[in-house]
C-alpha cells in the first residue's frame, strides 16, 4: 500500500483521502477545518458587500500599501499582516450603506478563527442649509433634489456620508443683498447671524450669477478667511451655486471641495486614472458634468478621514466636529508620497 504525507492508507476498511479529514478510532473519517495563519477582517452584519484597504507587512517580508480586497461578512486577506515601524499597518473599510471605518492600529491575530472586527457604523450625517431666492419658488425643490443626488452619488461610491436639510431656506431680496454673489460676502453672512449662516452646517447659497459672471457653476469658499465669534477660520462651509448655469452634479462637486478635495487633489484634470466621469474633473461641458457619477476610494477616504475635511474640524462657534473617530493628515498629493498615510487618490477596486 502507498504511504506518505500525501498518500492514503487503509484503516479498518475505511479510507482517508483528504488532508482535511482525520481518521477516528473507529475508522470513520471526521472533517476538520484547514488551519492557516491568514488574517481576516469581519464586517458588521449591516455592511453588505464592502471593500477593505490594507497596509502592513506581509510575508516575504513585503510592505503592503493600498491593497484592496472585496467581499461580504469575513474577508480573507490571503496573507499574514504585521504592524512594524518600517511598514505600519492600518485597515479602512468602505460600504455603500455604512460609514467609512478606519482602524489605524489593527491587532492582527494570525488566527483564522479570530478575525479583526469592524463595526461599520451608519453613514455620517452632514447638515446642509440650502438658501434659495423667494423670486424662484421652484429652486427650493431643485436644490433639495441636488442634495439627494449628492447623497446617492456618495453612497454609490462607498463614501459613507448622507447629506440632510429638512427644508430649504427661502430668502428675501433684502437678504439677497447680504448674501451677495460670491465669497467676498462671507463677512456679511456671518454678521447676519442664524438667519443666513449656520456654523454647524454647510451653507449653500443659490444665486443668479457668481461674481458677476457666467464662468462658475459653483464655488466653495475654502480659500477665503473668515472670523466667527472673534476666532479666525476659513469659509470652507460656504458654497455658492449658480441658479442659471449649473449641472445637477454641481453641488456634489462643491461638497467635495468642502470635504478635503482641494488644491493638488481637488480637480482631477491631468491626474492619470481619472476620466470625465469623475465628479471632481472640471472645465468640461454641461452635458459631461451632468453625466458624472464617480468618486474613487482614495477621494472618499479623504472626504471622511482627512483632517483637512470640514467633517473633522471643530465648528467655528466652538462646537464639536461632525465626525468622531480616527482621522489622518493627508498630504496634498495625488500619488502616495513617502510618509503620506493616505492612499493614492485614484485608488479603486
Amino acid at each position: 500500500m502507498r504511504t506518505g504525507r500525501h498518500g492514503w492508507r487503509a484503516l479498518a476498511g475505511s479510507l482517508c483521502l483528504s488532508a482535511a479529514c482525520q481518521c477516528g478510532s473507529t475508522g470513520t473519517p471526521t472533517t476538520t477545518a484547514l488551519a492557516d495563519d491568514n488574517d481576516r477582517v469581519a464586517l458588521g452584519a449591516a455592511a453588505g458587500p464592502a471593500v477593505v484597504e490594507v497596509d502592513g507587512e506581509g510575508r516575504g517580508p513585503k510592505c503592503l500599501r493600498n491593497q484592496v480586497f472585496q467581499g461580504s461578512g469575513t474577508i480573507d486577506l490571503n496573507d499574514r499582516i504585521e504592524n512594524k515601524v518600517s511598514c505600519p499597518s492600518e485597515v479602512a473599510a468602505f460600504s455603500r450603506s455604512r460609514a467609512i471605518e478606519l482602524n489605524g492600529a489593527p491587532a492582527w491575530s494570525h488566527d483564522a478563527t479570530k478575525p479583526l472586527q469592524l463595526t461599520m457604523p451608519p453613514p455620517v450625517t452632514v447638515a446642509l442649509r440650502l438658501y434659495v431666492p423667494s423670486a424662484m419658488p421652484l429652486a427650493a425643490q431643485a436644490a433639495k433634489d441636488e442634495m439627494d443626488l449628492a447623497t446617492a452619488l456618495v453612497a454609490e461610491n462607498r463614501g459613507g456620508l448622507a447629506f440632510s436639510n429638512p427644508a430649504p431656506v427661502v430668502y428675501s431680496p433684502a437678504q439677497g443683498t447680504m448674501i451677495g454673489n460670491g465669497c467676498g460676502n462671507v463677512a456679511n453672512l456671518v454678521a447676519a447671524g442664524p438667519a443666513l449662516y449656520d456654523p454647524a452646517a454647510i451653507n449653500v447659497y443659490y444665486v443668479s450669477v457668481i461674481d458677476q459672471s457666467n464662468v462658475y457653476m459653483g464655488y466653495d469658499c475654502y480659500e477665503w478667511p473668515m472670523v466667527f465669534g472673534g476666532a479666525s477660520a476659513i469659509a470652507e462651509n460656504v458654497i455658492y451655486i449658480s441658479i442659471y448655469n449649473r449641472a445637477p452634479t454641481t453641488l456634489t462637486h462643491e461638497l467635495g471641495h468642502a470635504l478635503a478635495l482641494r488644491d493638488n487633489v481637488g480637480h482631477t484634470n491631468g491626474i492619470a486614472g481619472f476620466t470625465t466621469l469623475n465628479l471632481m474633473l472640471s472645465g468640461i461641458s454641461w452635458g459631461q458634468q451632468a453625466a458624472q457619477h464617480h468618486f474613487s476610494l482614495g477621494q472618499g477616504y479623504r472626504m471622511s478621514l482627512d483632517r483637512l475635511s470640514w467633517l473633522n474640524h471643530p465648528r467655528p462657534n466652538g462646537g464639536p466636529a461632525v465626525r468622531a473617530g480616527a482621522n489622518r493628515g493627508c498630504q496634498l498629493t495625488a500619488l502616495r508620497a513617502t510618509g503620506d498615510p493616505c492612499p493614492t487618490l485614484v485608488l479603486d477596486p
